[in-house]
């Protein structure tokens, strides 16, 4: 789109979507790994969505190289005659879980520190969850993978599916907060759409304005409803049962 008012300038739109539900087993559903893939809810969440973007005329698709938000993009781009293109620039921020849970001794605290971890993100030398990858430099390269998406887009209309935490980035990028202080209220629910919209000089490749348009909106569950817990907590009480049964594995087994 041509701006009415600044000649020279286009704006760019990027669609950004979490990938649906999805689940390991075992161990997997403890760390971060490549071939987890969509639950039936999660497939039922990317075919609300694919509902929802049916009329969106997307000009290319991207998604990260990881199964879940691949076969998120494919059930998206059901409604739509593209290709899906892939990258790892758009992966997750990296973590163990199993690793993070074992800090302290009291696992209450525990439990309530990672659901909670995200809203330190700016704090110096954070890393997720206290043993994973630095906040700072992940949100660096989501910063720096989404100036390029912007700038080197074929078109002006991108759907991305992603992943929670570069989308959390990526929103902290469209408003210009560096200090990553935002990067937890950016709340990022399965199949979550938010939009974003880039100026773009065209003379100079630089962007020189970045509006945000719409933030974790969710086709399968509009009004929130069943939606109160947030991200991590929905993750500690998830890992808290996977211990939990592991543990009674380990007992029964002795």
């Amino acid at each position: 789109m041509q701006l009415p008012y600044d000649e020279g300038h286009t704006r760019r739109r990027i669609y950004l979507v979490r990938h649906g539900h999805a689940m390991g087993e075992g161990e997997k559903a403890a760390r971060y790994t490549t071939d987890v893939t969509l639950t039936a809810h999660g497939i039922m969440q990317a075919e609300a969505t694919r509902d929802f973007l049916r009329t969106v005329p997307f000009d290319e698709a991207w998604s990260s190289d990881i199964t879940r938000a691949q076969q998120t993009a494919g059930i998206i781009l059901q409604a739509h005659a593209l290709e899906l293109q892939t990258s790892a620039a758009y992966r997750e921020i990296a973590v163990d879980l199993s690793t993070a849970l074992q800090r302290g001794d009291d696992e209450n605290a525990r439990f309530r520190a990672f659901a909670y971890d995200l809203w330190g993100a700016g704090e110096p030398g954070a890393r997720i969850f206290g043993t994973g990858e630095s906040y700072r430099e992940y949100c660096d390269r989501v910063f720096q993978a989404m100036e390029a998406l912007a700038l080197n887009a074929s078109g002006n209309v991108v759907l991305l599916a992603a992943h929670g935490g570069f989308n959390r980035a990526a929103l902290c990028w469209a408003t210009g907060s560096t200090s990553l202080a935002a990067f937890g209220a950016f709340e990022q629910d399965h199949c979550g759409v938010s939009i974003v919209d880039a100026d773009v000089d065209l003379s100079t490749r630089r962007i020189v304005r970045r509006h945000v348009r719409l933030a974790n909106y969710t086709a399968w569950d509009p009004e929130k409803r069943n939606l109160r817990l947030t991200d991590t907590e929905i993750m500690a009480e998830k890992v808290s049962s996977l211990i939990a049964k592991m543990q009674a594995g380990q007992g029964s087994s002795a």
